[in-house]
C-alpha cells in the first residue's frame, strides 16, 4: 500500500469520486483531501475496536437505562430490546461506509461537508449536534454515577450542589487522562475500560447460569416475556409504552462515529475503522440481548424492579448474593467513567477539526495541540462546557434526552447526505460497501432515524422538541455571527504550512 506524501492540496477538489480510499496508504490520503498528518497515528484495531466498544459501554448503559424500558412494558421490553437495536445496527451499517470513505477527525462533520460543500452550513449544523451531545452525555453521566462512586463508601448525597462538586470531579479526572499521550489514553481505555466492561457482563451471563445451575435461583416462567402484569393496568393499551421502550436501545447503542472522528490517528483507516465500529456494535447488541434477557427472567418483582436505580443489581442479588451484584455495578460504573472519556475526546476532535477548517470561534486557539499531539485546547473546553451544563438540576433531563435525539437526527442527516451521494457516485472508493444491500440498509437506516426523533419528541414534546429547535437556533447563530464569511465552508486547512507541525509517528498495522 503506497504512503508516500505528496504536497497538500491548496483547495480541496470539486468531488472526490477520483480518490481512492481502499489502495492509497493513510499519510498519503489525508493528504489528497487536503490535510497533513498532525495527529498521532498511534492507534490500531483492538484500539479503534475499544473506543467504539467502550463508547457503547453496553453492561453500565443497560444499568442505568433498563428500568426506563421495563416500567413502560415490564417483560415485553425484550423485544422493545430486539426491535430498537437491530433497527440501531442497520444504522451502523449505513454510517460504516461513510467512515471507511472519509477517516477523517470530525467525522460526521467532514463526511456531510465533503459530499455536499461546506458553504450550505449542514456539515457543521450536525457537527455542533454532535458536540453539543458527546459533551451533554459527559455531564449527565458524572453527574449519574456520581452517587453510585460515594455509595460503595457509605456517603450519601442528598443535594445538587454536593452531587455536582463530585462530578466535577470526575470531568476533571476524564479530562487530565484525555490530555496524556494517545497511546497512554488508548492504554487506560484498552484495559480498564474494556477488562471493566468484560467482566461486568461476565458476572451477569456466567453469574447467573452458575447460579441457576448449582445455587438453586431460578428463572420465571417464559411468560414473562410476554406480559406486562404489574406494570401496565388491564385493558391498557401497549402501543405507545412499548415505542417509548424502543428508546431504551437507542440510548445505549449510539455514536455511531466516535471511532470514525479518530480515523486520522487510525492505522489503515479507512479498513480497520468500519471493521472495528460494526464488529463492536453487533457483539454489544447480542451481549445486551442476553444480559436484558437474563435479567428479565431474574426480575423478582417487577413493581419493585422499576423503582430500583439499578434493576440488573436488584435481579442478581437473589441468586448472586449482594457482594457480587456490587462488584457488577462497580465495573458498569467504571465502565461508564471511561465512556465519559471517550466522549469528551470526541467532542474535541469534532471541535479540532471544524478549527482546522477555519469554522470555529478562535480557530488557533481551538487547533492547539499539545507535545503529544492532543487536542488540548478543545479537551479544556468541552470539559468547560459540560461543567456548565450541569450547575443547573433543571437541565439535566433535558440534556439526557437531548443526547438522543442529537446522535438521532445528526446519523439520519448523515444517513440522507449518503444516500445522495450513491445516487450522484460522489463517494471515493473504499474497502467497505454494502454492496447490493445498500439502498436497502439506508432507507431502513434513514426511515428508522427519522421515526425514532418522532417518537422521542412525542415522549416530552416541550423539554426535547424546543430543546431541538434551540440547538438548532444557537447553531446558526454561532455558524453565521461568530464565524466570519470568509472562513464559511472552507474544506482544507486555513493554517500556513509553518504552523503545522507533521507527525512523525506512522502506521500501524496491528494492535495499539
Amino acid at each position: 500500500m503506497s504512503d508516500s506524501a505528496p504536497p497538500v492540496s491548496s483547495a480541496a477538489p470539486a468531488s472526490d469520486a477520483g480518490l481512492d480510499a481502499t489502495h492509497t496508504g493513510d499519510r498519503a490520503y489525508l493528504h489528497q483531501l487536503g490535510y497533513q498528518q498532525e495527529l498521532r497515528r498511534a492507534l490500531g484495531f483492538f484500539s479503534s475496536f475499544a473506543v467504539q466498544w467502550t463508547c457503547i459501554a453496553v453492561a453500565g448503559g443497560l444499568a442505568l437505562s433498563m428500568g426506563a424500558g421495563l416500567v413502560q412494558v415490564g417483560g415485553v421490553f425484550i423485544f422493545a430490546w430486539l426491535i430498537g437495536g437491530g433497527l440501531q445496527m442497520v444504522v451502523g451499517l449505513s454510517v460504516a461506509e461513510g467512515v471507511s470513505a472519509y477517516p477523517l477527525a470530525g467525522g460526521s462533520y467532514q463526511i456531510i461537508n465533503r459530499i455536499i460543500g461546506g458553504k450550505k452550513g449542514v456539515g457543521w449544523q450536525i457537527g455542533w449536534w454532535l458536540v453539543v451531545a458527546h459533551i451533554a452525555a459527559v455531564a449527565t453521566e458524572a453527574y449519574g454515577i456520581a452517587p453510585f462512586i460515594l455509595s460503595w463508601f457509605h456517603i450519601t448525597l442528598t443535594g445538587h450542589w454536593p452531587t455536582f462538586g463530585f462530578a466535577m470531579i470526575l470531568i476533571v479526572l476524564s479530562t487530565i487522562l484525555n490530555l496524556t499521550a494517545v497511546k497512554i489514553a488508548a492504554w487506560f481505555n484498552n484495559t480498564v475500560g474494556v477488562v471493566a466492561e468484560f467482566l461486568a457482563i461476565g458476572i451477569v451471563i456466567l453469574g447467573v447460569l452458575v447460579a441457576v445451575i448449582f445455587t438453586g435461583a431460578h428463572f420465571n416462567a417464559g411468560s414473562v416475556l410476554t406480559s406486562t402484569d404489574g406494570v401496565l393496568a388491564k385493558g391498557h393499551s401497549t402501543f405507545l409504552p412499548f415505542l417509548f421502550a424502543l428508546l431504551v436501545p437507542v440510548f445505549v447503542i449510539s455514536g455511531f462515529d466516535v471511532n470514525g472522528t479518530a480515523g486520522e490517528e487510525t492505522g489503515q483507516a479507512a479498513r480497520n475503522v468500519p471493521k472495528a465500529m460494526l464488529i463492536a456494535n453487533f457483539s454489544t447488541f447480542a451481549i445486551g440481548t442476553v444480559i436484558v434477557l437474563f435479567t428479565t427472567l431474574m426480575v423478582h418483582s417487577f413493581p419493585t424492579a422499576v423503582t430500583q436505580p439499578d434493576v440488573i443489581r436488584y435481579a442478581l442479588a437473589p441468586g448472586l448474593g449482594s457482594a457480587t451484584a456490587e462488584i457488577f455495578e462497580i465495573l458498569a460504573v467504571v465502565s461508564l467513567f471511561v465512556n465519559m472519556m471517550i466522549l469528551q475526546l470526541t467532542a474535541a476532535r469534532v471541535m479540532w477539526a471544524q478549527a482546522r477548517d477555519g469554522q470555529a470561534p478562535f480557530p488557533r486557539a481551538l487547533t492547539k495541540l499539545s507535545k503529544d499531539h492532543v487536542p488540548v485546547t478543545a479537551v479544556i473546553v468541552a470539559a468547560v462546557i459540560g461543567a456548565l451544563l450541569i450547575v443547573y438540576t433543571g437541565l439535566l433531563t433535558v440534556l439526557l434526552s437531548m443526547v438522543a435525539i442529537l446522535w438521532a437526527a445528526g446519523y439520519a442527516v448523515l444517513v440522507a447526505v449518503l444516500i445522495y451521494a450513491k445516487w450522484r457516485d460522489l463517494l471515493p472508493e473504499r474497502p467497505f460497501r454494502n454492496g447490493r444491500w445498500s439502498p436497502l440498509v439506508d432507507w431502513v437506516a434513514l426511515i428508522w432515524s427519522v421515526i425514532f426523533c418522532i417518537i422521542l419528541i412525542k415522549s416530552n414534546p416541550k423539554d426535547i422538541g424546543w430543546g431541538f429547535v434551540g440547538t438548532i437556533v444557537i447553531g446558526i447563530i454561532l455558524y453565521y455571527v461568530l464565524i466570519p464569511s470568509s472562513r464559511r465552508g472552507i474544506l482544507r486547512d486555513v493554517r500556513a504550512d509553518s504552523e503545522i507541525e507533521e507527525s512523525d509517528v506512522t502506521n500501524l498495522e496491528s494492535g495499539s
